[in-house]
């Protein structure tokens, strides 16, 4: 007897092969992205100082700033705020002219602090006190927000970004008159979750001045979804 089983069974599992080969060249498949962006309030403030002082004399120079910082740390150190001292200069001050050339007309000291570290609440305290202490520069450095709100906020942007490319795919598919959309592959990429810092605002009023200080971290979310669908069905 001939033994037909194997060519039988074989030929079983070529037609079974063409066909899930035909099923799966039926699908489309369909890119999109979406992107989303949002910002979350945040929690903790680093804030740049600068002081600087011109005299004659380096000496005197010196003295007055020294007197400036001293005045500085006493109010930080009240307030128990982190201060991180940063860059210090002593520099000569030229006037020009044409003729004559450059004339030395006196120094300046320059000494920069951050004070790092400030809740919100600190982070109102700096921008209503500090200017009476008449720093040459005062600048909000960088800002960041919690972990709570920031995962919070990542989750809302991935949300909407997935939604804006569902519906693109949805508008594609249905211009080519395709059904049965599906994800195929989403890939996140997040750029961002930096600190990107509102500048303080002051806004005069008739009481006096009311700082604005409210400070956010922004983040980006870029989403790339790949679909598939295939021909509707008769």
């Amino acid at each position: 007897m001939h033994n037909y089983k194997w060519p039988l069974l074989a030929m079983i599992i070529v037609l079974i092969s063409a066909c899930n080969i035909e099923e799966k060249s039926q699908w489309t498949v369909i890119d999109t992205h979406g992107v989303s962006n949002g910002s979350a309030i945040a929690t903790s403030h680093t804030v740049s100082v600068n002081f600087n002082s011109e005299a004659l004399g380096q000496s005197e120079a010196s003295q007055a700033l020294k007197k400036q910082i001293a005045e500085f740390e006493i109010w930080a150190n009240k307030r128990a705020f982190k201060v991180v001292p940063k860059q210090h200069s002593l520099r000569p001050m030229y006037q020009y002219h044409k003729e004559e050339g450059r004339e030395l007309v006196g120094y300046i000291a320059e000494q920069q602090f951050l004070l790092e570290e400030l809740s919100p609440g600190d982070y109102q305290i700096v921008l209503k006190e500090l200017p009476s202490l008449n720093p040459s520069q005062l600048s909000l450095q960088s800002v960041e927000a919690s972990e709570e709100a920031q995962s919070k906020l990542k989750a809302e942007l991935i949300s909407k970004a997935f939604d804006d490319a569902k519906a693109t795919a949805k508008a594609m598919q249905d211009s080519a008159g395709l059904c049965g959309l599906q994800v195929a592959s989403m890939n996140v990429q997040k750029s961002g979750l930096h600190a990107t810092p509102i500048m303080m605002r002051m806004e005069t009023q008739a009481d006096g001045v009311m700082h604005k200080a409210q400070a956010e971290q922004e983040q980006s979310i870029h989403l790339q979804v790949s679909w598939r669908a295939k021909p509707c069905a008769d």
